[in-house]
């Protein structure tokens, strides 16, 4: 690990070297929250005790707030400055020691700006802090659990403590405002209880079909295969039987809720399941020789239909393939309102039944689907080339098999 230092300092208890916090420290920081921090008392014992307001303060420094922290402060204000602070991720196993000085703060500028940077962040009432401790690093080294001595790879270790719990990967909280919230994007009734438990008999995802055409693109049991927006798992199922791994993407927790039902009936031991979409999954391990998604890009408007291509893309090998199917328009915009009145006359009348009319109508309403003369150039722009491309003979849904360049 590269660290960058800066000029000593002449402030603070015996002044040393800096280290700049980089960025995937920083990272494990903001995810965390939860630090264990070690002092040392007046006789020289040790003493250990959770933080769980540690932050990144800026470049240089960390710090926690004094909530209930008697013996640590005490410590420090005692003349045994030195601190060492371990943040981990537990489902990774891995994470950073920091060490250096440590300062308390009753009152002044760094304190009044304390209070305000917690009040800010999780509602902290200043009410409640009796001091704020400052932490500047001077020496930054990561942590890394013996697990991975046998080979084993971050995304290994991240499905066995998915298990070991009986959790799932969900995505990371983003500190950028602008980002587009996929979940409130994700239609109203995908988040529907109802609609998800009855999705597979209204719906029907032709996996095997599926499965035939990858396995004609090279799908084979050494593959891995991404879904975004995998809903109620019929592809995942059917993949995963068939391939090394799967990992089943969707934002919605009803959606994800019918395909771990599925995915325990099936014993399958292959499959992770991560709560995210197009915008805010991390790919782990090796990039993925498949990446499926069907009836999902439609969720984004233009703009982000890039920026998603753009993620896939960055996941996928060279060489690998996307497979896009989407309600996409592949007739003239002068022809928009007869053809898109007739698709939505192919709706019933009872939404329990199949697709209804109103279901169709809001589709087109609220939701982003575009024409194929928009969204294929994104594919290329983005770094695929289309080999194959199949348009319904309404003009409302097109198939793609794009390989990545």
């Amino acid at each position: 690990m590269a660290l960058r230092f800066l000029e000593l300092r002449g402030t603070g208890p015996a002044a040393k070297a800096s280290v700049v916090l980089d960025e995937d420290m920083q990272r494990v920081v903001r995810e965390q929250r939860l630090g264990y921090v070690a002092s040392v008392c007046p006789d020289g014992t040790p003493n250990l005790s959770p933080k769980g307001t540690t932050a990144v303060w800026d470049d240089e420094h960390l710090v926690f707030a004094h909530l209930h922290s008697p013996q640590t402060v005490a410590n420090i204000e005692a003349g045994n400055h030195v601190v060492e602070i371990n943040v981990v991720d537990p489902i990774v196993r891995k994470g950073y020691r920091f060490k250096g000085p440590a300062t308390v703060h009753r009152a002044g500028a760094v304190y009044e700006s304390g209070l305000r940077f917690y009040e800010e962040r999780s509602g902290l009432g200043a009410q409640r802090v009796e001091a704020i401790v400052l932490v500047r690093v001077e020496q930054a080294v990561p942590l890394i659990s013996p697990a991975y001595d046998d080979g084993s790879t971050e995304a290994d270790i991240e499905q066995r403590s998915l298990e070991l719990y009986g959790l799932m990967r969900t995505h990371r909280r983003s500190s950028r405002g602008w980002l587009l919230d996929e979940v409130a994007g994700a239609g109203r009734e995908n988040l529907d209880v109802d609609h998800a438990s009855r999705y597979d008999a209204k719906e029907d995802a032709d996996a095997i079909g599926e499965l035939a055409l990858l396995g004609n693109l090279g799908l084979d049991e050494r593959s891995e295969v991404v879904d975004i927006g995998a809903g109620t798992g019929q592809f995942v199922v059917a993949a995963a039987s068939v391939c090394a791994r799967v990992v089943a993407v969707d934002v919605s927790l009803v959606m994800l809720d019918q395909l771990t039902a599925k995915i325990g009936a099936s014993g399958l031991s292959n499959v992770e399941v991560v709560r995210s979409g197009f915008l805010t999954y991390e790919h782990r391990g090796s990039p993925a020789d498949f990446v499926y998604s069907r009836y999902v890009l439609h969720h984004l408007p233009d703009s982000w239909k890039t920026v998603a291509l753009e993620r896939v893309h960055r996941m996928v090998r060279p060489g690998g393939v996307l497979r896009l199917w989407d309600v996409v328009y592949s007739f003239d915009p002068a022809e928009a309102d007869e053809r898109i009145d007739a698709w939505c006359a192919t709706g019933g009348s009872d939404a329990e039944q199949g697709w209804s009319r109103a279901e169709l109508e809001e589709h087109v309403r609220d939701e982003h689907s575009t024409f194929t003369w928009l969204l294929e150039p994104m594919i290329r722009r983005c770094g695929f080339e289309i080999e194959a491309a199949e348009y319904s003979p309404d003009g409302c849904v097109a198939k793609y098999v794009a390989r990545a360049v």
